[in-house]
């Protein structure tokens, strides 16, 4: 972890929570599914055009790292988190901001493992699929997408036991 992400993980105010409980990333996907879903709702109704660009840049980053063999997990988490910049709620950055900046570690290794598993090119769709319906203004394909996402996610830790 680069320093300035271990500073915002001592920092953070649900490192508390979790710190010496067993929550397998599995558990923090349970979260993510409820919290993400009423965020891409959120941004598919409130999105402008620089958050769209925002978001095809983390994503066309993201694809781009992938094709070069790399795992692509900082660009994921960008990719989200301009999701939630694009709800234009302040409360909702803030939750999702604390959140990743918890899960940074978990994510890449749900990413590594995908990428093992040659599953980041779904990955990758799903991302398309989502950011598609954001574009397209549609709230309820945005939350199906993200759910389907988050869900494809879940199903493949539950099965590594992450």
């Amino acid at each position: 972890m680069c320093a300035s992400l271990e500073t915002r993980y001592l920092e953070n105010p649900l490192r508390q929570v979790l710190e010496g409980e067993d929550v397998r990333l599995f558990d923090l996907l349970e979260v993510r599914l409820g919290l993400e879903t009423q965020t891409v709702g959120l941004a598919a109704r409130r999105a402008d055009a620089g958050d769209i660009r925002a978001l095809e840049a983390s994503l066309e980053e993201m694809l781009a790292k992938v094709d070069k063999g790399e795992v692509g997990s900082q660009e994921d988490v960008a990719f989200h988190m301009n999701i939630a910049y694009a709800t234009k709620n302040l409360a909702q950055v803030y939750l999702m901001k604390n959140f990743y900046d918890l899960l940074f570690y978990g994510i890449s290794k749900s990413r590594f493992f995908l990428y093992e598993a040659g599953n980041l090119p779904a990955i990758g769709r799903q991302h398309e699929a989502i950011l598609q319906a954001i574009r397209d203004r549609d709230p309820d394909a945005a939350q199906n997408a993200m759910a389907g996402h988050i869900r494809y996610v879940m199903d493949f830790c539950e099965k590594q036991n992450l």
